[in-house]
C-alpha cells in the first residue's frame, strides 16, 4: 500500500506530465526529483490530510484548471505564505515572471486548460 506521501508525489508527477503534454513544453518541468524529495520529508499525517482535502475537492465529472490552488499541495501546506514554500525555493515564487510556474502558465493559455484531476488522482493511487 502506498504512503500518503507517495500518492501525493505520484499525483504531482502525473500532473506535471499532463501539463507538459498540454503545453508542448518539456523544458520547464512543473515537478522535479527535488520536489519529490521535499514531499517525502513532510509529516505523513499532514500529507494524508492534504490528499484527503484534494480528493474531497475533486469530483468525477468536473474538469478543473491547472492553476487551481486547491490542487496545489504547496499552497495547502504553506497556507499561501510563499516565503516558507519549498516549491518557491526550488522554482522561484509562482508570481515571479522567471518562475517555472509562470513560464508554464504562459504557454498556450494553460490557466484555462481543464485537467481531469480525478483521472490523475486515480493513477496516483494505483500500485505499481
Amino acid at each position: 500500500m502506498k504512503t500518503p506521501n507517495q500518492i501525493l508525489i505520484d499525483f504531482m508527477r502525473y500532473k506535471s506530465c499532463a501539463v507538459a503534454f498540454a503545453t508542448k513544453n518539456f523544458k520547464d518541468i512543473l515537478f522535479t526529483k527535488k520536489d519529490a524529495e521535499d514531499i517525502r520529508k513532510w509529516p505523513n499525517e499532514f500529507v494524508k490530510n492534504v490528499v484527503n482535502e484534494m480528493e474531497a475537492y475533486i469530483t468525477d465529472t468536473f474538469l478543473l484548471p491547472i492553476t487551481d490552488i486547491e490542487l496545489c499541495p504547496y499552497c495547502l501546506k504553506y497556507s499561501l505564505i510563499c516565503g516558507n514554500c519549498c516549491y518557491a525555493k526550488n522554482h522561484k515564487f509562482c508570481s515571479n515572471l522567471e518562475s517555472t510556474y509562470e513560464k508554464i502558465t504562459k504557454e498556450g493559455a494553460i490557466c484555462d486548460l481543464p485537467i481531469d484531476f480525478q483521472e490523475i488522482l486515480d493513477f496516483a493511487h494505483m500500485e505499481a
